[in-house]
């Protein structure tokens, strides 16, 4: 027979968990029962939902959503965590210090505004930046190789080129539907060791790039100032490659290992479940 979904030792471990997050108790304390893989019990729930005919799918969506929650505000926690030991570092003043280029609330890069685009429909000049994207890529790649030998980071990456619909989306959503203020179709990441590291990266691209250089946005690894939604920091750099303005997201480690590439997952569930309070 399926086990009743709401027989007390499973109520019991993921309120107790819940509890503990949001009263403030370090991530490594969130352990009720150190003997039982919380993993292998979600899974194992998850297995009887499966199982169960779709006229019970209410259920499992909503119990994917509470996991989805309780799993939002443990990486928060985490990467809030980290950001204060970072800021325990004695070279963190330095970086909190650091002006950012064009890092105002109301400032951002925008695309270069061609000629063509005032005969073009918003879809058609996103659909055209989508294909120049496509083309920065291999330039971008190799910009991140060379600053990743310099600064001796071993893990670069490269994401999906944004697609039309996606980019109008954003533009609707963060820049009152300005389609050339979004400047991430082509975007690539570097992880690196620590803030020495962050530092030789800025200095490196201001001094290899130059006019290139669009945006240095550092404000959300500044004490005092928000995250990103999730409580996730970094730093982002907004380049011209080859007339397309490309993004290079540049990561701590201790930021970055918490959730791995899985981190924009985490950063897209907290915008689809807001938590207010939870902090």
């Amino acid at each position: 027979q399926s086990r009743d979904l709401c027989a007390p030792s499973v109520a019991e471990r993921s309120i107790g968990a819940h509890s503990s997050m949001c009263s403030g108790f370090s991530v490594k304390q969130v352990q009720v029962y150190p003997n039982d893989d919380v993993s292998s019990c979600t899974d194992a729930i998850q297995s009887q939902i499966a199982k169960r005919s779709t006229a019970h799918s209410p259920v499992k969506q909503s119990w994917n959503a509470y996991n989805t929650i309780c799993r939002s505000i443990l990486y928060k926690q985490q990467y809030e965590d980290s950001f204060r030991m970072l800021q325990k570092e004695p070279i963190f003043p330095y970086l909190n210090a650091m002006q950012g280029t064009s890092d105002g609330p109301e400032e951002s890069a925008s695309q270069n505004n061609r000629k063509a685009y005032l005969k073009m429909t918003r879809t058609e000049v996103a659909q055209d930046l989508a294909k120049r994207a496509t083309k920065a890529v291999p330039e971008l790649v190799n910009i991140c190789r060379e600053l990743s030998k310099v600064v001796g980071s071993t893990q670069i990456g490269v994401g999906d080129i944004k697609g039309a619909f996606e980019a109008e989306l954003k533009a609707d959503i963060k820049y009152e539907g300005n389609i050339l203020r979004v400047t991430d179709f082509c975007r690539a990441f570097i992880v690196l060791e620590d803030i020495p590291a962050l530092l030789a990266t800025i200095e490196l691209v201001c001094i290899s790039l130059g006019p290139s250089v669009r945006r240095i946005k550092l404000s959300t690894l500044k004490s005092g100032n928000e995250s990103l939604p999730g409580g996730y920091r970094d730093c982002k750099i907004n380049i011209d490659v080859s007339g397309h303005i490309c993004e290079i997201q540049l990561h701590l480690s201790c930021m970055w290992d918490i959730c791995d590439i899985e981190g924009y997952k985490c950063y897209s569930d907290w915008l689809e479940y807001p938590l207010v309070g939870c902090d």
